[in-house]
Order: C-alpha cells, then structure tokens, then sequence
C-alpha cells in the first residue's frame, strides 16, 4: 500500500494570471510610481516595487500597459494585504477593494 501524498490546499478564490507588464499607481499622498505586474485575478493583483508600501494602505491603480504596448485606464482601488521584501525589492499583494 502507497503512502498518500498530502495535496496542499489552494486558498485563493480566483486563478492567478502571469503579466509581466508595467502599472501606474497613485499612493494616498498622490505619488504616482511606475511597478511591475507580477500576476493578477479576479480578487486582486501582486506587485513588484522598488518603494515599500504599508499593509492596509489603500492604492489607486491608474493606468496598465496592455500587450499591445498600449496605456489602458483603469480607475481601480486596491488595499495592501502584505508585503514582501527580497533583494531590496518589494512584492506587494494588493485586494481589489
């Protein structure tokens, strides 16, 4: 008889979708800032930044580059779930709000 291999359970109520493209955001203080886009869902979208952000902080998501190259608006809201530091590197996990 084989050992059953416990399958780790997957939290997240939405499948995840790689980007890999550029996203202007606008802080609370109005500062705008260009970050990567490093997978985004139906609940929220993960970031990669050079600026640490606060958990909690809410963040306007302005503009996105499409793949056609294109800047798209957005004129969505997101909340900082966590953060995440790595090699002077951010990557912050935003929920839609």
């Amino acid at each position: 008889m084989h050992a059953r291999i416990p399958v780790p359970i997957e939290k997240r109520h939405y499948k995840r979708v790689h980007y890999g493209r550029s996203i202007e955001v606008r802080t609370t203080e109005g500062v705008v800032l260009s970050l990567e886009v490093m997978d985004y869902s139906l609940g929220g979208v993960c970031l990669v930044s050079k600026t640490p952000f606060l958990v909690g902080e809410t963040i306007e998501l302005d503009h996105i580059t499409a793949l056609s190259g294109e800047q798209r608006p957005l004129g969505l809201l997101g909340e900082v779930r966590y953060v995440q530091e790595q090699y002077q590197e951010y990557t912050i996990g935003l929920q839609f709000l």
